[in-house]
């Protein structure tokens, strides 16, 4: 795995580890515009060859190249919630990253939010680099689940998230690549691959 995937794994579990159930009232400014779209280019992106990964009883989803598992478990003692986090990373040769990460909820409160459990891990995403800017959001619905799509942006990075929750566990779907690599159909193309296992649904 490179030194990347490894950085980007770790600013992963730092920023969920500090969530709290609560949502941060701060204002973040939306901007409407996005870099220059590409045309896709299917030979380039290669869609036909995408590898289809499972994980036994959650999901299945294509992805360029089959994804190294991380998992890591936290307790807040403060907060008195416990929480895993399972990964699934795959990157491909030009930096552009997928990522797959399931935040499990092991004891709820019983004022548990998803919406503002949603929101706070975007505020956190996006607040973890001070050049960060938040480009589009949306509260919506995945497969009748709350969802928050969202993207944002810095100088050199640009991400895409599709964030839902499903009975206690938190799907992220995340795509990051570097500007000049922005697409936003190959990372619609990833999201609509992804399918929950019917024991999760």
């Amino acid at each position: 795995m490179s030194k990347s995937t490894i950085t980007l794994i770790v600013l992963i579990v730092a920023v969920a580890s500090i969530m709290v159930i609560r949502l941060t009232t701060s204002p973040i400014n939306i901007i409407s515009e996005n870099p220059q779209e590409k045309t896709v280019d299917y030979e380039q992106y290669n869609f036909q060859n995408w590898k289809e990964f499972t994980a036994v009883n959650l999901f299945k989803v294509l992805m360029p190249t089959l994804p190294q598992h991380a998992s890591k478990s936290i307790e807040d003692s403060d907060k008195q919630i416990n929480k895993k986090y399972d990964m699934y990373v795959s990157e491909r040769g030009d930096r552009t990253i997928f990522m797959i990460t399931l935040i499990s909820f092991l004891n709820k409160p019983t004022n548990f939010n998803s919406e503002q459990v949603l929101k706070e891990m975007m505020n956190n995403m996006i607040g973890s680099n001070s050049d960060n800017t938040l480009q589009t959001v949306n509260l919506a619905q995945y497969n009748g689940y709350p969802s928050l799509d969202f993207s944002y942006s810095n100088k050199e990075t640009y991400v895409d998230t599709k964030a839902f929750m499903v009975n206690g566990t938190m799907f992220v779907l995340t795509r990051a690549s570097v500007i000049q690599n922005y697409n936003t159909e190959e990372f619609r193309f990833f999201i609509n691959s992804f399918e929950l296992s019917n024991s999760k649904e």
